[in-house]
């Protein structure tokens, strides 16, 4: 995406979030909004994914390596579109 286009998005955003209305919503779902630049958004884009991947790898093996989920959940999708060699149990 154009970095114009991101800086503009990004204006845009922090403009709505300033307002009373959008505040009270999102104070409403326990939201705080935070405004950054676009730079300091992508390091904590980048900060949040190195944190949590591990977690989420985890997780995600341990359901695929669990015969009821896999049966109940991925044989199908899995048979059908996937690559990653994983057989139903």
């Amino acid at each position: 995406m154009p970095q114009e286009v991101v800086e503009l998005i990004n204006r845009e955003v922090a403009k709505a979030t300033a307002t009373p209305e959008v505040k009270r919503q999102l104070e409403d779902a326990t939201i705080v909004p935070q405004t950054m630049t676009t730079a300091e958004f992508k390091a904590f884009i980048g900060r949040e994914t190195e944190r949590w991947t591990p977690l989420i790898k985890r997780i995600t093996a341990k359901k695929h390596n669990d015969p009821e989920h896999f049966q109940a959940k991925c044989a199908a999708v899995c048979r059908r579109k996937c690559d990653h060699g994983w057989k139903t149990p």
